[in-house]
């Protein structure tokens, strides 16, 4: 996962670089601008974006709906001290439903709203999830969300995003006959239970279908979210260790659709 945030990192650069030196931008809107504000994009064609002016504010603001599904792996965190327990790790497919809105920052030019030249702009929303796992019940995520993009109304962009909320989480009881060093478990029991979380994704945009299918955007992202442990048993004893999965990793494909 360390992997794909430093090309992520290496997209956001390229995206950035791209942005700056695009030669044939579009008059792209989020609703049917005036014939000034028509006339006004013509003139200016190859050099700035602009969108609708929305009364005399500096930033133009419309909402979006996300949707995707991911796959996502947790571990688990040996504990040397009281027991080598090798590090497992579990996957499980996960179906995400959000919402956005977004703050395009601009200066008002006539009938139109000049957007700034990088597409920066910031959000506020929220990101609900539900994952089915190979091994544990069904969890779930409802989180808060803030962030900003570079490349907003650009062919490409890129984002980053913080997160944070309630959700159910995941941990691992391991029995033994007695905690000894190099000891094997007796058994394993998988358990969920009710927490906060916190973390955040960055996220990489293209127009993939969005030539296709009039306003839908395509977004990969990678998340990484912290599970805080609600500590509903002890670490330790003789007979068990109970590791709770307080990381989690998710990667997938987002549909947002502007209105």
């Amino acid at each position: 996962m360390k992997k794909l945030l430093l090309l992520l990192a290496s997209i956001m650069s390229i995206c950035i670089a791209r942005a700056q030196e695009e030669d044939g931008p579009t008059f792209e809107t989020l609703s049917v601008p005036s014939p000034e504000s028509m006339e006004l994009a013509q003139q200016t064609k190859g050099k700035d974006f602009f969108l609708p002016l929305q009364g005399k504010r500096h930033v133009h603001i419309y909402p979006t709906l996300d949707m995707c599904t991911s796959l996502s792996q947790d571990k688990n965190k040996p504990d040397p001290e009281n027991g080598n327990i090798e590090d497992k790790s579990s996957t499980g497919l996960s179906l995400n439903f959000g919402a956005s809105i977004i703050f395009v920052p601009g200066k008002p030019t006539n009938e139109a709203l000049k957007v700034n030249p990088l597409g920066f702009a910031y959000n506020f929303g929220f990101i609900s999830a539900v994952e089915k796992s190979e091994k544990y019940e069904v969890t779930c995520s409802f989180l808060l969300k803030a962030g900003v993009e570079i490349g907003n109304q650009h062919a490409m962009g890129v984002g980053l995003d913080f997160l944070a909320g309630y959700g159910k989480s995941k941990g691992d009881v391991f029995f033994y006959n007695d905690i000894v060093e190099d000891t094997e478990p007796k058994s394993v029991t998988c358990y969920t239970n009710w927490c906060f979380q916190y973390g955040g994704q960055i996220w990489f945009r293209t127009g993939l279908l969005k030539d296709k299918i009039q306003g839908i955007e395509v977004l990969t992202f990678v998340q990484l979210l912290w599970a805080q442990n609600p500590n509903i048993m002890t670490p330790v004893s003789k007979n068990h260790m109970n590791l709770w999965k307080g990381e989690n990793w998710k990667i997938g494909i987002m549909v947002r659709y502007p209105f």
